[in-house]
Protein backbone atom coordinates (compact mmCIF):
# COMPACT_ATOMS: atom_id res chain seq x y z
CA UNK A 1 0.00 0.00 0.00
CA UNK A 2 3.03 2.26 0.79
CA UNK A 3 4.34 1.79 -2.73
CA UNK A 4 1.26 2.85 -4.21
CA UNK A 5 0.74 5.61 -2.23
CA UNK A 6 4.35 6.79 -3.14
CA UNK A 7 2.59 6.70 -6.56
CA UNK A 8 -0.14 9.03 -6.10
CA UNK A 9 1.76 12.51 -7.21
CA UNK A 10 1.43 10.67 -10.77
CA UNK A 11 -2.00 10.14 -10.36
CA UNK A 12 -3.22 13.19 -11.91
CA UNK A 13 -0.19 13.54 -14.84
CA UNK A 14 -1.96 10.57 -16.15
CA UNK A 15 -5.36 12.13 -15.82
CA UNK A 16 -3.96 14.43 -18.71
CA UNK A 17 -2.42 11.70 -20.58
CA UNK A 18 -6.04 10.49 -20.58
CA UNK A 19 -7.55 13.50 -21.87
CA UNK A 20 -4.79 14.05 -24.51
CA UNK A 21 -5.34 11.23 -26.01
CA UNK A 22 -8.95 11.73 -26.03
CA UNK A 23 -8.65 15.24 -27.35
CA UNK A 24 -6.33 14.08 -29.81
CA UNK A 25 -8.26 11.22 -30.86
CA UNK A 26 -11.92 12.81 -31.24
CA UNK A 27 -9.51 15.87 -33.39
CA UNK A 28 -8.12 13.38 -35.99
CA UNK A 29 -11.59 11.65 -36.08
CA UNK A 30 -13.20 14.99 -36.59
CA UNK A 31 -10.42 15.83 -39.46
CA UNK A 32 -11.10 12.63 -41.30
CA UNK A 33 -15.15 13.39 -41.45
CA UNK A 34 -14.17 16.93 -42.74
CA UNK A 35 -11.29 15.73 -45.36
CA UNK A 36 -14.21 12.68 -46.00
CA UNK A 37 -11.48 9.83 -45.59
CA UNK A 38 -11.54 6.66 -44.14
CA UNK A 39 -10.89 6.80 -40.30
CA UNK A 40 -7.51 5.12 -39.59
CA UNK A 41 -7.67 3.06 -36.45
CA UNK A 42 -4.16 2.13 -36.69
CA UNK A 43 -3.32 5.68 -36.80
CA UNK A 44 -4.99 6.44 -33.62
CA UNK A 45 -2.85 4.00 -31.73
CA UNK A 46 -0.08 4.42 -33.49
CA UNK A 47 1.23 7.21 -30.69
CA UNK A 48 0.96 4.13 -27.59
CA UNK A 49 3.88 2.36 -29.15
CA UNK A 50 6.13 5.52 -30.71
CA UNK A 51 8.95 6.01 -28.95
CA UNK A 52 9.06 9.81 -31.05
CA UNK A 53 5.60 10.13 -28.70
CA UNK A 54 6.80 9.07 -25.64
CA UNK A 55 9.39 11.93 -25.54
CA UNK A 56 7.41 14.08 -27.85
CA UNK A 57 4.53 14.25 -25.56
CA UNK A 58 4.72 11.91 -22.40
CA UNK A 59 7.91 12.88 -21.16
CA UNK A 60 7.32 16.09 -20.83
CA UNK A 61 3.90 16.23 -19.76
CA UNK A 62 4.41 13.99 -16.96
CA UNK A 63 7.20 15.97 -15.63
CA UNK A 64 5.55 19.36 -16.33
CA UNK A 65 2.39 18.52 -15.13
CA UNK A 66 4.03 16.77 -11.70
CA UNK A 67 5.18 20.12 -10.49
CA UNK A 68 2.44 22.19 -11.60
CA UNK A 69 0.24 20.34 -9.41
CA UNK A 70 2.82 19.93 -6.48
CA UNK A 71 3.36 23.91 -6.80
CA UNK A 72 -0.81 24.74 -6.94
CA UNK A 73 -1.44 21.80 -4.30
CA UNK A 74 -4.13 19.81 -6.15
CA UNK A 75 -5.60 17.25 -3.96
CA UNK A 76 -6.16 13.78 -6.21
CA UNK A 77 -9.97 13.50 -6.10
CA UNK A 78 -12.46 11.93 -8.40
CA UNK A 79 -14.15 15.16 -9.60
CA UNK A 80 -10.30 16.85 -9.88
CA UNK A 81 -9.27 13.63 -12.01
CA UNK A 82 -12.79 14.15 -14.12
CA UNK A 83 -11.89 18.13 -14.36
CA UNK A 84 -8.24 17.63 -15.76
CA UNK A 85 -9.11 15.00 -18.34
CA UNK A 86 -12.24 17.36 -19.15
CA UNK A 87 -10.33 20.05 -19.36
CA UNK A 88 -7.31 18.64 -21.35
CA UNK A 89 -9.33 17.36 -23.79
CA UNK A 90 -10.65 20.64 -24.64
CA UNK A 91 -7.09 22.21 -24.25
CA UNK A 92 -5.88 20.03 -26.87
CA UNK A 93 -9.00 20.21 -29.29
CA UNK A 94 -8.57 24.04 -29.15
CA UNK A 95 -4.74 23.93 -29.65
CA UNK A 96 -4.81 21.45 -32.54
CA UNK A 97 -7.64 23.59 -34.22
CA UNK A 98 -5.77 26.75 -33.83
CA UNK A 99 -2.70 25.17 -35.64
CA UNK A 100 -4.73 23.92 -38.61
CA UNK A 101 -6.60 27.45 -38.95
CA UNK A 102 -2.81 29.38 -38.74
CA UNK A 103 -1.61 26.76 -41.55
CA UNK A 104 -4.74 27.27 -43.60
CA UNK A 105 -5.22 31.15 -42.90
CA UNK A 106 -1.34 31.75 -44.21
CA UNK A 107 -2.14 29.60 -47.38
CA UNK A 108 -4.79 31.91 -47.95
CA UNK A 109 -2.28 35.24 -47.59
CA UNK A 110 1.09 33.97 -48.27
CA UNK A 111 2.20 33.56 -51.68
CA UNK A 112 3.68 30.07 -52.71
CA UNK A 113 7.54 30.45 -51.22
CA UNK A 114 6.94 31.91 -48.22
CA UNK A 115 4.32 29.51 -47.19
CA UNK A 116 6.47 26.84 -48.22
CA UNK A 117 9.02 28.50 -45.63
CA UNK A 118 6.32 28.10 -43.02
CA UNK A 119 5.59 24.46 -44.01
CA UNK A 120 9.09 23.10 -43.90
CA UNK A 121 10.69 25.40 -41.34
CA UNK A 122 8.45 26.42 -39.06
CA UNK A 123 5.50 24.49 -38.94
CA UNK A 124 7.34 21.64 -37.51
CA UNK A 125 9.04 23.19 -34.79
CA UNK A 126 5.39 24.58 -34.17
CA UNK A 127 4.13 20.92 -34.06
CA UNK A 128 6.64 19.90 -31.71
CA UNK A 129 6.79 22.33 -29.31
CA UNK A 130 2.96 22.59 -29.60
CA UNK A 131 1.15 20.34 -26.99
CA UNK A 132 4.66 19.77 -24.80
CA UNK A 133 4.80 23.93 -23.84
CA UNK A 134 1.26 25.00 -24.75
CA UNK A 135 -0.70 22.67 -23.39
CA UNK A 136 0.90 23.26 -19.49
CA UNK A 137 1.05 27.43 -20.00
CA UNK A 138 -2.66 27.40 -20.63
CA UNK A 139 -3.13 25.02 -17.77
CA UNK A 140 -0.74 27.15 -15.58
CA UNK A 141 -3.15 30.18 -16.50
CA UNK A 142 -6.28 28.31 -16.15
CA UNK A 143 -5.08 27.88 -12.39
CA UNK A 144 -3.57 31.17 -11.85
CA UNK A 145 -7.34 32.48 -12.46
CA UNK A 146 -8.87 29.70 -10.38
CA UNK A 147 -10.24 26.73 -11.88
CA UNK A 148 -13.03 24.54 -9.67
CA UNK A 149 -10.47 22.17 -8.10
CA UNK A 150 -9.97 21.07 -4.59
CA UNK A 151 -6.40 21.93 -2.88
CA UNK A 152 -5.22 20.80 -0.47
CA UNK A 153 -3.55 22.28 2.89
CA UNK A 154 -0.04 20.73 2.57
CA UNK A 155 1.98 21.03 -0.15
CA UNK A 156 2.76 17.15 -1.65
CA UNK A 157 6.43 15.61 -1.45
CA UNK A 158 7.79 13.36 -4.07
CA UNK A 159 8.87 10.61 -3.44
CA UNK A 160 12.41 9.26 -4.29
CA UNK A 161 11.54 7.01 -7.08
CA UNK A 162 9.07 9.62 -8.75
CA UNK A 163 11.99 12.15 -8.23
CA UNK A 164 14.45 9.69 -10.29
CA UNK A 165 11.64 9.08 -13.07
CA UNK A 166 10.93 12.64 -13.67
CA UNK A 167 14.51 13.31 -14.07
CA UNK A 168 14.51 10.65 -16.37
CA UNK A 169 11.56 12.56 -18.43
CA UNK A 170 12.82 15.73 -18.18
CA UNK A 171 15.89 14.37 -19.37
CA UNK A 172 14.46 12.49 -22.22
CA UNK A 173 12.16 15.74 -23.23
CA UNK A 174 16.11 17.68 -23.29
CA UNK A 175 17.42 15.48 -25.13
CA UNK A 176 14.37 15.02 -27.95
CA UNK A 177 14.39 18.89 -28.05
CA UNK A 178 17.86 19.36 -28.63
CA UNK A 179 17.34 16.21 -31.24
CA UNK A 180 15.61 18.52 -33.21
CA UNK A 181 16.54 22.09 -33.19
CA UNK A 182 20.27 21.62 -33.03
CA UNK A 183 22.50 19.10 -34.29
CA UNK A 184 21.12 16.61 -36.35
CA UNK A 185 24.60 15.40 -38.21
CA UNK A 186 25.70 14.20 -34.45
CA UNK A 187 22.36 13.33 -32.89
CA UNK A 188 20.22 10.26 -33.30
CA UNK A 189 17.52 9.04 -31.71
CA UNK A 190 19.33 5.95 -31.11
CA UNK A 191 21.74 8.06 -29.04
CA UNK A 192 18.58 8.82 -26.89
CA UNK A 193 17.63 5.70 -26.63
CA UNK A 194 21.36 4.84 -25.38
CA UNK A 195 21.90 7.53 -22.83
CA UNK A 196 18.50 6.99 -20.89
CA UNK A 197 19.04 3.25 -21.11
CA UNK A 198 22.29 3.96 -19.17
CA UNK A 199 20.30 6.87 -16.99
CA UNK A 200 17.61 3.76 -16.48
CA UNK A 201 20.87 1.82 -14.52
CA UNK A 202 22.24 4.69 -13.01
CA UNK A 203 18.80 6.01 -11.01
CA UNK A 204 18.17 2.26 -10.31
CA UNK A 205 21.66 2.02 -8.29
CA UNK A 206 20.62 5.13 -6.65
CA UNK A 207 17.38 3.72 -5.87
CA UNK A 208 18.84 0.67 -3.98
CA UNK A 209 21.95 2.08 -2.78
CA UNK A 210 21.47 5.45 -1.77
CA UNK A 211 17.44 6.01 -1.02
CA UNK A 212 18.46 6.24 2.75
CA UNK A 213 20.47 9.61 1.57
CA UNK A 214 17.59 10.90 -0.07
CA UNK A 215 16.63 14.55 1.43
CA UNK A 216 13.09 15.60 0.39
CA UNK A 217 13.01 19.05 1.40
CA UNK A 218 16.77 19.08 -1.31
CA UNK A 219 14.39 18.51 -4.08
CA UNK A 220 13.37 21.95 -5.20
CA UNK A 221 12.30 22.75 -8.73
CA UNK A 222 15.40 24.69 -9.40
CA UNK A 223 17.65 21.90 -8.36
CA UNK A 224 15.31 19.82 -10.62
CA UNK A 225 16.08 21.52 -13.44
CA UNK A 226 19.72 21.53 -13.26
CA UNK A 227 20.15 18.19 -12.41
CA UNK A 228 17.78 17.57 -15.61
CA UNK A 229 19.39 20.19 -18.01
CA UNK A 230 23.42 19.20 -16.87
CA UNK A 231 22.16 16.02 -17.76
CA UNK A 232 21.13 16.64 -21.66
CA UNK A 233 23.65 18.81 -22.15
CA UNK A 234 26.11 16.59 -20.97
CA UNK A 235 25.06 13.96 -22.46
CA UNK A 236 24.80 15.67 -25.56
CA UNK A 237 28.58 17.03 -25.58
CA UNK A 238 29.32 12.93 -24.50
CA UNK A 239 27.69 11.39 -27.76
CA UNK A 240 29.54 14.49 -30.04
CA UNK A 241 33.06 14.08 -28.52
CA UNK A 242 32.87 10.45 -28.69
CA UNK A 243 31.40 10.33 -32.35
CA UNK A 244 34.42 12.83 -33.34
CA UNK A 245 37.08 10.58 -31.93
CA UNK A 246 36.13 8.03 -33.84
CA UNK A 247 35.69 9.59 -36.50
CA UNK A 248 39.27 10.90 -36.79
CA UNK A 249 40.51 7.33 -35.70
CA UNK A 250 38.94 5.63 -38.03
CA UNK A 251 38.36 2.62 -36.47
CA UNK A 252 36.11 -0.52 -37.69
CA UNK A 253 32.72 -1.06 -36.85
CA UNK A 254 32.79 -2.89 -34.07
CA UNK A 255 35.62 -0.92 -32.39
CA UNK A 256 34.01 2.53 -32.89
CA UNK A 257 30.81 1.11 -31.37
CA UNK A 258 32.73 -0.02 -28.28
CA UNK A 259 35.09 3.60 -28.22
CA UNK A 260 31.40 5.02 -28.28
CA UNK A 261 30.07 3.19 -25.55
CA UNK A 262 32.87 3.62 -23.40
CA UNK A 263 33.22 7.38 -23.81
CA UNK A 264 29.91 8.33 -23.61
CA UNK A 265 28.49 5.77 -21.40
CA UNK A 266 31.20 6.13 -18.81
CA UNK A 267 30.52 10.26 -19.24
CA UNK A 268 26.81 9.97 -18.22
CA UNK A 269 27.23 7.52 -15.70
CA UNK A 270 29.97 10.24 -13.72
CA UNK A 271 28.08 13.50 -14.31
CA UNK A 272 24.77 11.49 -12.86
CA UNK A 273 26.64 10.42 -9.80
CA UNK A 274 27.92 13.55 -9.29
CA UNK A 275 25.30 15.47 -9.28
CA UNK A 276 22.73 13.40 -7.72
CA UNK A 277 25.03 13.13 -4.72
CA UNK A 278 25.60 16.83 -4.57
CA UNK A 279 22.23 17.58 -5.16
CA UNK A 280 19.68 15.16 -4.58
CA UNK A 281 21.45 13.39 -1.34
CA UNK A 282 23.57 14.31 1.73
CA UNK A 283 26.17 12.40 1.94
CA UNK A 284 29.33 12.83 3.18
CA UNK A 285 32.45 12.38 0.67
CA UNK A 286 33.10 8.79 -0.12
CA UNK A 287 37.01 8.15 0.83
Amino acid sequence: MSRLQSLSSLVLPCMVMIGYIVGDTVFTIWMSIQLDQPIAIQRLFWHLSSFYWLLKIVCPLLASFAWIFKHYKIAITIKNSLYIVLITCLLVLMLNSLNIGLTKYLYEILSTEPFMIFSLKISPVLNILLIPIGLPLLFWVLLSIKLPLTHQKETQTFSHSIILFLLLCAVGTILYGVLILCVHSYFTLDHIKFMLCIMVGCFIYDRLQYASFYNVERMTIGRFLIIAITLGLFSMVSIVFAKYIVKNYGAKEMASLLIFIVIAGLAIILSTQVLMRKLCYEMTPIK
